[in-house]
């Protein structure tokens, strides 16, 4: 009898524990480098007292998914790590530029890439970064400059509001 009120004051003791640790703070733009169907939008807009020109006030990177040979090859390099996490994933992205914020882009780049990293926890691609755990944007001073400055922030938009952006920005058949 003893023994099973100590067993189950154990049990307790470890659950009350446990919902006592603080859990870790969910990264602001939270992209994973493992799932290779995610089709996910970001939304990043300039800070007005921004150092950096501000052609394009709000920019949108579509990063896409995987193709289907792709997903086999992410599937082949897990099992051949031994289930060891994946650190780095390359993604083909869209970059949607705007004048304003409302309404059609004003440019539109397909065919990049944006390189998402488990350990420096960004999201890097042509003339820009994103700090995935604080949605800061940061973008190239100049055109081909490989030197970054803080131009704003980023924000992942919920999978319905980016398949709605998708479909808004899709050319018209």
């Amino acid at each position: 009898m003893i023994t099973a009120r100590a067993g189950v004051l154990g049990v307790i003791g470890i659950v009350l524990v446990a919902l006592s640790v603080p859990a870790a703070a969910a990264p602001a733009i939270n992209v994973s480098e493992i799932c290779t169907t995610c089709n996910d939008v970001i939304r990043c807009e300039r800070d007005p007292g921004s150092p950096v020109p501000a052609t394009y006030p709000v920019v949108v990177y579509n990063l896409r998914p995987h193709t289907t040979w792709e997903q086999v090859v992410t599937i082949w390099e897990y099992l051949i790590r031994f289930g060891k996490p994946k650190q780095e994933d390359t993604r083909e992205l869209a970059i949607y530029e705007f004048t304003a914020p409302d309404g059609k882009p004003a440019q539109v780049r397909g065919g990049q890439a944006a390189v998402l990293s488990a350990v420096k926890v960004t999201i890097e691609m042509p003339g820009a970064r994103i700090d995935r755990n604080s949605g800061q944007w940061s973008v190239a001073t100049a055109p081909g400059a490989t030197a970054l400055r803080p131009a704003g922030s980023c924000r992942l938009l919920a999978p319905v509001d980016g398949f709605a952006f998708l479909r808004s920005v899709a050319p018209s058949s």
